[in-house]
């Protein structure tokens, strides 16, 4: 069966089996949710699930909108009665319709006294409760220090690569052509200004590897207010001649002791742009060694797709990330999982490794098929990636 919105603005409900009417076989069931929490649900009568086979008919309910937040309704398909494989309850499947887009919240600094330290190659901030010490030839931050607790165990890094996939093994040879696995940023200008009573860094920079041609020229905007939060702006170019990028984003090594994750976007499975339609757009908990999914022969894993919100805590210390994102976090650098041939000769790096990415290419096609089609490419010769990130402690 298949649920779909129709441009009237209400739902049909199309039978795609053969010779069974849906009224025979299930029960459908309702929910919407504001920002992954349920607000609301319900069972459609079963009178309205009388669909021959092959035949759509009208789906006389009415769903109820909330006022704001990014809302869904997932329709729930229910077996009614045993079968011989299945028994009564069994979730034949479900369809998830957006009822409102995501829209970004605006940043909206808090008040609060910033101290400004700047030498030529460094920036330190130092507020009510914390010190963030940012690189000016890096162009991100080296250190973010709150209460005494050290979130980051090393420096931030841009981050382009990804422990290449089986579906990868054609193109890794041209992304590593490039270098986009060992990729250096390099500031040629950062400016140190004030906004009201937060502090903004513009740096100009480059992503490059070494002796290789430039993959991509940033403009980074970081804002930090007076309750240490950190909003970041990146505006990308990337260069035309270069391959589609494995992903774009940051990457953090926070303490290993920051095991519990919450999160808002596509779960519970790991999701991709182009492979998503088995989770659903919900509020998730776990912790970072069940976001790792085992391959026999590790690879990219365990990734996010279409996050607003996560959070990662631990140890007195925690992380929240708004925006519109992927991420992942995981016991194991992408080094290591594109190093090794086997999962048991897996060695966690002993940090909590966090990918925040603006997004990633699929994982799917050219093992054995066609090319990863464009629409699922990360290969935009100019996007901008926008963001959230408030340290704090426990």
């Amino acid at each position: 069966a298949r649920i779909r919105k129709t441009e009237e603005g209400g739902y049909a409900l199309e039978n795609r089996l053969d010779f069974t009417n849906l009224k025979d076989l299930l029960s459908l069931e309702w929910e919407v949710t504001r920002e992954g929490v349920r607000v609301s649900g319900g069972r459609v009568d079963s009178a309205a699930l009388d669909v021959p086979p092959h035949e759509e008919r009208p789906l006389p309910v009415s769903i109820p909108v909330p006022a704001d937040g990014r809302c869904y309704v997932t329709f729930t398909l229910v077996q009614e009665g045993d079968r011989p494989f299945t028994p009564a309850g069994h979730v034949l499947g479900f369809e998830q319709i957006e009822l409102r887009p995501f829209v970004p919240a605006v940043f909206a600094p808090a008040p609060g006294t910033i101290r400004v330290e700047e030498t030529d190659e460094e920036a330190t901030l130092t507020g009510a409760g914390f010190r963030y010490v940012y690189n000016k030839l890096t162009g991100l931050f080296d250190s973010l220090v709150v209460e005494n607790c050290s979130l980051l165990e090393k420096p931030m890094t841009y981050n382009l690569w990804r422990a290449p996939t089986d579906n990868d093994r054609n193109v890794r040879h041209h992304w590593q052509a490039c270098g986009y696995d060992r990729t250096v940023s390099h500031a040629y200008e950062t400016q140190v200004g004030w906004d009201g009573d937060s502090v903004v860094i513009h740096s100009v920079l480059s992503i490059s590897a070494v002796y290789l041609q430039r993959i991509l020229d940033i403009e980074a905007f970081w804002t930090v207010d007076g309750a240490g939060r950190v909003a970041c702006r990146f505006e990308v170019k990337k260069n035309p001649h270069t391959p589609f990028l494995p992903r774009f984003g940051l990457r953090l090594f926070l303490p290993g002791m920051m095991k519990q994750v919450a999160y808002t976007g596509y779960g519970p499975y790991e999701s991709y742009i182009d492979k998503h339609r088995a989770s659903w757009y919900g509020a998730f908990d776990t912790t970072v060694a069940d976001l790792h999914e085992d391959y026999v022969r590790p690879q990219e894993n365990g990734s996010h797709y279409g996050c607003t919100r996560l959070e990662i805590t631990g140890s007195g210390m925690a992380v929240e990330v708004t925006g519109d994102f992927c991420f992942n976090a995981s016991p194991y650098t992408q080094e290591e999982l594109a190093h090794k041939a086997h999962n048991y000769e897996l060695r966690p790096c002993g940090d909590t490794v966090l990918c925040i990415d603006a997004a990633q290419s699929g994982v799917g096609s050219h093992s054995c098929g066609p090319e990863l089609l464009p629409a699922y490419r990360l290969d935009a010769e100019e996007f901008t990636f926008a963001g959230t990130m408030t340290p704090r402690s426990l």
